[in-house]
């Protein structure tokens, strides 16, 4: 879900808007507040109401999600950059959550002793084998329908509006893939209290 932001909104933002590097860095600005914010949620979530975890994760999911549905919808040639800014923090505010809450739930799990050895392991995962098996996949897809696009068109269409669909339908593919996980973390424990009303309570008491 992640990965869109590298493979997808970097050639919208380069091949269709035309957007330079001055340009493109306001974005980090954005992203940096909506991380810090999403830090700060995690520490309210947690320290202040002391909540179940996979809620969290549900939220942050969530709002990773609600960045991929938005940018399906801004893909236009004439979208403004302000109305870039909302996805962009709302996509660094979920990741910041999804991870803050995961390396938490990780230093519950293992001892001090091994804690640094699991996260380094996971940061090898997400960041050398996840990050390139979706990168790689986005830009495979990306080049077939790009190619699928001008070779089928029923009337001429040029390169610039052959990238624009193909990224749009690229995240429209994102959105659903999301929509489905999404409605697997909200059904997770529904199941668990329909089937199973004791363990439910002890799986509350764990997440707590």
């Amino acid at each position: 879900m992640n990965s869109t932001h590298n493979a997808l909104e970097g050639i919208f933002t380069g091949s269709i808007l035309h957007y330079g590097m001055l340009t493109s860095s306001r974005f980090n600005l954005v992203a940096w507040i909506g991380s810090v914010s999403g830090c700060l949620f995690c520490l309210w979530w947690m320290k202040m109401l002391r909540l179940r975890y996979t809620s969290l994760l549900t939220i942050g999911f969530a709002l990773m999600l609600a960045y991929q549905v938005l940018m399906y919808f801004y893909i236009s040639p004439e979208v403004n950059i302000e109305r870039l800014y909302l996805p962009t923090f709302l996509r660094t505010f979920g990741y910041a959550i999804f991870f803050c809450t995961l390396t938490v739930y990780l230093e519950e799990l293992m001892s001090f002793q091994h804690f640094f050895m699991g996260l380094t392991i996971a940061g090898f995962i997400r960041n050398g084998v996840v990050d390139s098996i979706s990168g790689g996949v986005y830009s495979y897809l990306f080049r077939y329908h790009v190619a699928d696009n001008l070779a089928r068109a029923l009337q001429p269409i040029d390169l610039t509006q052959s990238i624009m669909m193909s990224v749009k339908y690229l995240y429209g593919v994102a959105c659903l893939a999301g929509c489905f996980f999404l409605l697997l973390l909200m059904l997770w424990h529904v199941q668990a209290r329909a089937l199973h009303p004791e363990a439910h309570t002890l799986l509350e008491q764990d997440w707590a």
